[in-house]
């Protein structure tokens, strides 16, 4: 029973590490739920059926395949993956997920300014430390923080979706109706392949070295689908949330802030929490993958890269990047679709 037990966390660890990668403040502010599913109506429920399928099948094979080769880092599974191109695979994500963490790092600061009154740069220099000290425990740090918020996370999506459903009932998702867009069936494989495939080559950095840190293939396994089918229980949940309140989302940069508002003052008070708690695991998680591919190639300890990307994302944050960002996402995106397309056939 004890043994029984201990997997069941481990497989829990997994998925919501995970979980923790994918869903940061774009999926928690529900822009990137809108862009890519909402606009579509009831045809984007398709759209999320084929990204959680997708987050399913993938994440699983990423964790099973980090087991196999031994992977101290994604670098290993690129290899295997791009071949001889792979350093420039492999150079160009360490880019983009400082790029990343930098964006993280600007969102942290934006956070503490605009709910709490408190200096931007300290609320970046909070988020650092504590992005350091998980750094300290490597891997199972990872673990144990995504354990602690990724169930908050869950538990936050699941409390708007019941008092949403109870408070407006059937959404209005006739093609007709006003703010939805017409989409043919390649504009929604398209649409849940580029959300999944962009996902994915972030979380990929986690999961491979995860899959050699926990041995059990059935565990890994268990970890990779109960994290696909979260994944996707959270983007249905928060699909419908925005179905019901289109067109007027359009209007706010926070689609999820107008309708957390209407459900009530307590839950709309605790929503800068979940925006923090979403932004670090994405940052902790791309910070993990850049330090496990530069360790790999410089004779550096862990804390020193880490304090060293935490440091050129302090400097950059302060720039603007938004075109950096834009150009470099994109092309992330199509690396991933690769990434996917291969793993699904090794």
């Amino acid at each position: 029973m004890k043994k029984i037990g201990f997997s069941l966390l481990n497989i829990c660890k997994i998925a919501f590490a995970y979980v923790g990668t994918v869903v940061g403040a774009g999926f928690a502010s529900g822009q990137e739920v809108l862009r890519f599913f909402t606009v579509y109506g009831q045809k984007s429920i398709w759209a999320i059926i084929l990204s959680a399928l997708i987050f399913i099948y993938v994440g699983k094979r990423i964790l099973l395949l980090g087991k196999d080769i031994d992977a101290a880092s994604i670098s290993d599974i690129n290899k295997k993956i791009f071949s001889f191109i792979s350093p420039v695979v492999t150079g160009y994500m360490v880019i983009a997920m400082v790029i990343i963490c930098t964006a993280m790092m600007a969102g942290s600061g934006a956070l503490f300014e605009e709910y709490l009154g408190v200096d931007g740069q300290i609320g970046i220099l909070i988020t650092s430390f504590l992005a350091i000290i998980v750094m300290f425990f490597g891997m199972e740090g990872i673990l144990s923080v995504n354990t602690i918020i990724v169930p908050v996370l869950i538990i936050f999506n699941v409390i708007i979706f019941v008092a949403s459903f109870f408070n407006a009932g059937a959404p209005n998702v006739s093609h007709n109706a006003a703010g939805f867009i017409k989409a043919s069936t390649g504009n929604i494989i398209k649409s849940g392949l580029s959300y999944s495939a962009f996902n994915i080559i972030l979380s990929a950095g986690v999961l491979a070295p995860m899959g050699r840190e926990i041995k059990n293939p059935k565990i890994l396994a268990a970890g990779g689908i109960l994290g696909g089918a979260i994944l996707g229980a959270m983007l249905l949940g928060s699909n419908y949330c925005l179905m019901i309140n289109i067109p007027y989302i359009y209007n706010y940069e926070m689609p999820m802030l107008f309708i957390i508002k209407k459900v009530g003052s307590i839950i709309s008070n605790f929503y800068s929490v979940i925006l923090w708690g979403s932004i670090f695991t994405t940052l902790i998680a791309n910070l993990f993958t850049v330090v496990s591919i530069v360790r790999k190639k410089v004779n550096f300890p862990s804390l020193v890269i880490a304090l060293i990307v935490l440091g050129c994302g302090y400097i950059l944050s302060f720039l603007g990047f938004s075109d950096i960002v834009s150009i470099f996402y994109p092309i992330l995106g199509l690396i991933g679709i690769i990434f996917i397309t291969v793993i699904v056939f090794i």
